[in-house]
């Protein structure tokens, strides 16, 4: 009966590894199904519940220490690279599809979907480009930008040679050599 008991705990804490996403419940888990090993084949340790329980602790801990380092790369997920993958989001550039305003959330298209987006201080009307300076949860702090800025102004800068110096200030083109 009691390796049954093991078991169950085992199962029920790596099952629950996918509410508590910290990559620990797996080896708790994994010290109950050797516990329940050892009371299946180790008649003494069944009439035992202190030493059943020294026996998880050590196996939980074991395994933790051995497995967790290899396994945590194969099944880490992001959250462990919550602070790399933030980092890097912060200077890369986004689209406004909600106007933002600095106490108006609003949203932004940013690497194929849709952010919720906040602004300190800047009313960021629909189409602007925006750079993101920080992601906060599920969210993102934006800030016009630069780059944004200066295509525009290259663009007005791009119309205005297409004409030429001589016909922007009125004057009459010069000719090219016959």
């Amino acid at each position: 009966m009691a390796a049954v008991f093991w078991s169950l705990l085992g199962l029920a804490a790596i099952l629950s590894e996918f509410a508590i996403p910290e990559f620990v419940m797996f080896f708790v888990g994994l010290g109950a199904l050797a516990t329940a090993a050892l009371v299946a084949l180790v008649p003494p340790v069944a009439g035992s519940i202190p030493l059943q329980l020294l026996s998880w602790v050590a196996f939980s801990a074991l395994s933790m220490v051995a497995l967790r380092r290899r396994f945590k790369n194969a099944f880490g997920g992001t959250i462990f690279d919550r602070k790399r993958r933030e980092s890097s989001v912060t200077g890369a550039h986004a689209t406004v599809v909600e106007a933002i305003a600095p106490n108006q959330p609003g949203r932004v298209s940013f690497q194929g979907t849709t952010w919720r987006a906040l602004s300190f201080d800047e009313n960021l009307p629909e189409g602007a480009q925006v750079e993101i300076i920080k992601q906060q949860g599920m969210s993102l702090i934006v800030t016009r930008s630069m780059l944004g800025e200066l295509e525009d102004e290259l663009s007005e800068h791009d119309s205005e040679a297409s004409h030429g110096p001589a016909e922007v200030f009125g004057e009459e083109p010069e000719r090219e050599w016959e």
